[in-house]
């Protein structure tokens, strides 16, 4: 609650260190102690944990992915995409964090659209409906003023919501951005309506999307 809910992020520091000393050496109290180093930014003892993790597990790929991640912040491409590759051999949800930290590298960092298509097409299908890849998607086709290809990648979850790091929110509200930036003003009308519809449902009042 103190690392992930707004809270003051130094204030978990004697509680993890406290537990983490009280029990052996393994995935979860490293994986404790990274993450409460990770979410505050603290990014001198996430490198020292997460190089203390992977001198104990070679291929362990948290940490790896993690150090990827820190990368990204302080832009550092090669840096993240060296993490990022060793994270890969990991064949379930980090795994796919990985290809989807190479995404944000070739995207936000490199501002190379065709390597941050190849990183999407090399994703399992079973990472392609993670929400922050369908947003990625999304994001991507947006960029090649790929509309209809935009509103594609929405219908591959069937929620009506995205709940993810890079986006939270309605699916109809990145509908209407795409069927606006398509010249189709009531269509894109219809979905802000929709998504301020959904807004209020899930206790957003004061939204108006108009």
């Amino acid at each position: 609650a103190m690392t992930s809910r707004g809270g003051d992020i130094a204030a978990c520091r004697p509680y993890i260190d406290r537990a983490v000393a009280a029990k052996p050496a393994d995935a979860l109290t490293r994986y404790a102690k990274l993450v409460s180093y990770w979410f505050g930014y603290e990014f001198e003892p996430v490198g020292k944990v997460a190089h203390e993790w992977l001198e104990a597990e070679p291929r362990a790929s948290f940490p790896a992915w993690i150090l990827s991640q820190s990368s990204i912040v302080q832009r550092q491409p090669d840096e993240a995409e060296k993490w990022a590759e060793r994270a890969l051999v990991d064949p379930g949800i980090t795994g796919v964090r990985a290809y989807y930290s190479l995404f944000e590298i070739k995207y936000y960092l490199r501002a190379d659209l065709p390597a941050a298509q190849a990183a999407l097409d090399q994703l399992p299908a079973t990472g392609r409906s993670v929400h922050r890849v369908v947003h990625a998607r999304w994001l991507l086709a947006m960029a090649e003023q790929k509309w209809d290809e935009a509103l594609q990648e929405l219908s591959r979850v069937p929620e009506p919501f995205l709940f993810d790091r890079s986006y939270q929110g309605p699916k109809a509200l990145l509908a209407a951005f795409a069927h606006q930036r398509a010249g189709r003003p009531e269509a894109a009308t219809a979905q802000f309506r929709e998504a301020e519809r959904l807004l209020r449902e899930v206790g957003c009042p004061k939204i108006n999307l108009q």
